[in-house]
């Protein structure tokens, strides 16, 4: 069974915040991205998107507006089994991907080697309030390291400053899933940094925190890669006090970034901090990138376990 006759993927989506202004079975096509408007996105732009993989029973999705994101799976059928042919062409382009992301690190490394630290009169920093730790600058354009485990340059995120509000994107093609930044999480030596370890799921947001705290901080780069950072990081530190600074985005009914957050920290026993506290309501969304200094101090030192509170 697969998911164009099957019904069961709709209210996972629903589950996650994704609501679908359109119908979108028609769109879903196996081994495809499909393109759609959801619930609340402007006129014009959709941020929906959902790839149905090549034997049609699983169904990721998300939304690049929220953050959203989530996987639908038909567990009661069995696995299709697949041609040769088709299982040739899953390998050809898993290789092929593979491939671009190699030649894409190689294009990041050969810029991140040209360009200069950046300083505190960047465009994109000014417009962002945050300080010039652990990013380079290529012209107008602010670059941030995505690394691996064993802290491998493969891709960076690049931001530009410009008038309305900052651009964001990482480098076209270069590999996304399980790269982070970090700040001051180990010495020169290799040796882990005394301090406790704060995760957000955002650069900026990480930036922030450190900037009054001194804290080490990571990135996860994204939300969905926020669970598999923090249990790397949990790998590599298995004994370290770790915080998990949440985006609090309950005027959001899924709250898909700060579930994120509390998910990632129940995982790998770490505390979670919020930029309000739970019984305050953030009406539109908040970062720690968007808080007074005294008031992210505060915030990362009131981070606590917080059981089944989300």
């Amino acid at each position: 069974m697969s998911a164009l006759t099957h019904g069961g993927f709709a209210e996972a989506m629903r589950g996650t915040g994704i609501v679908p202004a359109v119908p979108i079975g028609p769109q879903l096509q196996p081994g495809k991205f499909a393109r759609f408007p959801i619930e609340g996105d402007p006129p014009r732009l959709p941020s929906g998107w959902a790839r149905l993989s090549d034997d049609g029973r699983v169904l990721s999705f998300g939304s690049h507006r929220t953050g959203a994101k989530g996987r639908w799976q038909d567990a009661s059928a069995p696995r299709a089994k697949l041609a040769p042919a088709d299982r040739d062409a899953i390998s050809q382009r898993i290789t092929a991907q593979r491939e671009q992301e190699a030649k894409a690190a190689a294009q990041v490394r050969s810029m991140w080697d040209g360009s200069a630290k950046a300083d505190y009169w960047h465009p994109a920093l000014r417009r962002l309030g945050l300080f010039p730790d652990g990013v380079r600058a290529s012209g107008n354009s602010l670059l941030v390291p995505m690394i691996d485990a064993d802290f491998r340059l493969w891709n960076v995120l690049q931001i530009y400053g410009v008038d309305n509000a900052p651009q964001r994107h990482p480098f076209k093609g270069g590999r996304r899933a399980g790269l982070f930044w970090a700040h001051h999480i180990v010495r020169r030596d290799g040796t882990p940094t005394d301090k406790p370890l704060v995760i957000a799921d955002r650069y900026e947001a990480a930036s922030a925190i450190h900037a009054p705290t001194g804290l080490p901080v990571a990135s996860s780069m994204s939300t969905e890669n926020l669970g598999e950072v923090a249990r790397m990081m949990r790998g590599k530190f298995p004994r370290r006090e770790i915080i998990i600074a949440a985006h609090d985005d309950r005027h959001l009914a899924a709250m898909p970034r700060l579930r994120a957050a509390v998910i990632a920290a129940h995982a790998i026993g770490a505390k979670v901090a919020i930029p309000m506290p739970l019984d305050w309501l953030a009406r539109d969304g908040l970062g720690f990138e968007r808080l007074e200094v005294g008031d992210i101090i505060e915030r990362i030192e009131a981070a606590e376990r917080i059981g089944g509170a989300v």
